[in-house]
């Protein structure tokens, strides 16, 4: 599904196409996080690049953002994951059962996931995004090592809480030997 939701605002304002769907680049921004946990792909407009105008310069605050959204999913079996809300107590969670999780919190805050697909002796990694700066932080899991699939916290790692982010988390199988 490629979803076309909005131009985002050119910082500066040159005579172009405008429609209601035009708006600050943070709102579009967050708008392309929920696309994405919903498992769909959004088209990105930038005003000074519409259809009857390519201006590049100056640069918009975003296009930063959208390189590590870029990013931040690479490492995600993305075509293999579908939004499914009921692994979450709050927010959106795109998933691949017992694989990989990403959950997106657009008013910030903290959230419980459903880990119960994950297998006895998995290893969990976690990491954290601040959706509106980049910053990254790695993520805090109540057993570290290998994980026994239950349900868990997602404790927010941010000073500011209440900042949109988003939270992926990678599971990979630990395979042991036998003598």
């Amino acid at each position: 599904v490629n979803v076309e939701y909005g131009y985002e605002l050119a910082e500066e304002q040159l005579k172009t196409y405008r429609g209601r769907t035009t708006a600050p680049w943070d709102d579009i921004l967050k708008w392309t996080w929920a696309i994405y946990a919903a498992g769909a792909y959004p088209c990105y407009y930038y005003d000074n690049t519409s259809w009857d105008l390519i201006k590049f310069e100056p640069e918009p605050k975003s296009w930063v953002r959208y390189r590590e959204l870029r990013d931040f999913l690479e490492a995600l079996p993305f075509n293999q994951m579908a939004a499914d809300n009921e692994y979450v107590e709050r927010g959106f969670c795109l998933a691949f059962p017992g694989e990989a999780y990403l959950v997106y919190l657009p008013d910030g805050g903290d959230t419980s996931i459903d880990l119960s697909d994950v297998n006895d002796g998995s290893r969990l990694s976690m990491e954290w995004m601040a959706v509106l700066t980049g910053e990254r932080k790695n993520g805090q899991i109540e057993k570290p090592g290998v994980w026994s699939g239950f349900n868990t916290d997602l404790a927010n790692p941010f000073d500011d809480a209440d900042q949109p982010c988003v939270v992926k988390l990678l599971i990979e199988e630990v395979v042991q030997l036998e003598n």
